[in-house]
């Protein structure tokens, strides 16, 4: 059997990731797993990631193939699972779509921390998303293909989440409104496609959608 695993961003939950998965159901004969998981407050990319294999290891078995759809911090813990020794044994890793992910840090979560240093101790994930952050550094990208979609639009005024973030990124011409365009490039990078979207925008978009099960189906957006 193949699987498809959503998983959501920072502060956020499965709910956020419901239309993507009407869409695929619709499109698709993949089972779809929709994880969900605490991780704003007091969590780390590693026990984010622990929490997601416990819950995709209860819905899978040795011979099945797994794929990933990551939105922002999704795709981070996406790569990390992919490199985790704790899978069920013999599960196969399929394609990944990262969905405004920031593979190499992101210059907001920099410049909040150092507005306000008393996150790394409410919410340690904080220090783990900057651009210094040695985490995301260490994580290997899977040997496996992978989809990169980046979002072009960077303002949205009814948006809060767009908003605030567009106001620490005011110098940065080219962003979603939360992460800015170079944090989502990797070298191992199978394709990539820029769709004009904002970081939220991303979720119900079904342009977005459709790219993101093709890459899932052929390992090509186009």
């Amino acid at each position: 059997m193949e699987h498809v695993i959503l998983l959501h961003g920072l502060g956020s939950h499965s709910l956020t990731m419901s239309l993507m998965r009407t869409y695929i159901i619709r499109y698709s004969n993949y089972n779809v797993i929709c994880p969900t998981y605490q991780s704003l407050f007091f969590s780390s990319i590693e026990m984010i990631g622990a929490n997601v294999i416990e819950q995709i290891n209860r819905c899978v078995k040795s011979g099945d193939t797994i794929h990933f759809i990551g939105h922002s911090l999704g795709g981070i813990i996406a790569k990390f699972i992919c490199n985790s020794i704790l899978l069920v044994q013999g599960v196969k890793i399929g394609h990944i779509v990262t969905l405004g992910t920031p593979h190499n840090g992101t210059l907001l979560a920099t410049r909040v921390l150092k507005k306000f240093p008393i996150l790394k101790y409410i919410s340690p994930i904080v220090p783990q998303l900057t651009k210094d952050s040695h985490t995301i550094r260490n994580i290997k990208h899977p040997e496996t293909k992978i989809g990169v979609i980046v979002g072009t639009k960077n303002s949205h005024i009814f948006n809060p989440v767009v908003y605030l973030g567009g106001l620490f990124l005011k110098d940065i011409n080219s962003h979603d409104g939360v992460v800015e365009m170079e944090s989502n490039l990797i070298t191992k990078a199978t394709s990539l496609i820029m769709l004009h979207v904002n970081h939220v925008e991303m979720l119900w978009s079904t342009e977005l959608f459709h790219h993101s099960l093709n890459f899932i189906k052929h390992g090509v957006f186009h």
